[in-house]
């Protein structure tokens, strides 16, 4: 699965659910790449993962536990990743020991900002712009 700028998704993949899943992934980044101006990384990948595909339909703020466990390993590990770390930067996000946590712990904050509502306006046009582009009401 590629997210390609130039507008082009590519989906090469056996597995159907696995496939929207991914392409829903991609294509929420191309929505709020559209909608919103300087997206850091990890908000991006937060929403990415934030809205997803599960059993046939768009679902936003699913909890995903292999997440959450990776999270809580990398707690009692002590290999969490700091948020100034995290939000400075694209390097947890290219570096394969880190990057799987980097996206979970992105998806995290992007659970704890929509809960606690410290990102209304922007969740808020986020939320327009997705419904919008995909034609959906996920919130």
């Amino acid at each position: 699965m590629y997210f390609l700028k130039e507008r082009k998704i590519e989906v090469i993949y056996s597995d159907n659910n696995f496939a929207k899943s991914n392409l829903l992934h991609e294509m929420t980044h191309h929505a709020t790449n559209s909608t919103l101006d300087n997206v850091p990384r990890w908000l991006s990948e937060g929403l990415a993962d934030y809205a997803n595909f599960r059993s046939g339909k768009v679902i936003a703020g699913q909890v995903f536990p292999e997440m959450l466990k990776r999270i809580e390993k990398a707690f009692s590990d002590n290999t969490f990743i700091n948020l100034e770390k995290l939000t400075a930067n694209d390097d947890t996000f290219l570096n394969k020991e880190s990057e799987r946590l980097a996206y979970s712990e992105s998806w995290s904050l992007v659970h704890y900002l929509v809960a606690s509502q410290k990102l209304p306006k922007y969740m808020e046009r986020f939320k327009q712009g997705f419904n919008k582009f995909f034609n959906v009401n996920i919130i």
